[in-house]
């Protein structure tokens, strides 16, 4: 998992990345494995952490009154979940 990380930072960098760089990237990140259907955040929990997906998608969603999903955000392969949220949102909360 790590690897697929290191190379999306190689990929975007003007520098090559040290063995020192890469050593703190593999300190500061945590591999976790969701399963299908698995919640990342769910509401009430406070934003902790960033996530970079390496394979799969997941989304943000919020259900109404009415119980309907509504997609708020959607990270596929390759990008970061919750950036933008993580700042403005904590903690996780069905919209009223």
């Amino acid at each position: 998992m790590l690897s697929s990380l290191i190379h999306y930072i190689q990929e975007r960098s003007s520098s090559t990345l040290s063995e020192q760089d890469i050593s703190l990237i593999g300190e500061a990140f945590i591999p976790k494995k969701l399963r299908k259907r698995q919640f990342l955040l769910q509401e009430g929990e406070v934003c902790k952490c960033i996530a970079f997906i390496v394979k799969g998608a997941t989304r943000q969603y919020t259900v109404d009154d009415k119980g309907n999903e509504h997609v708020l955000n959607l990270c596929v392969e390759g990008w970061w979940a919750d950036l933008a949220y993580r700042r403005t949102s904590p903690p996780s909360a069905r919209p009223r």
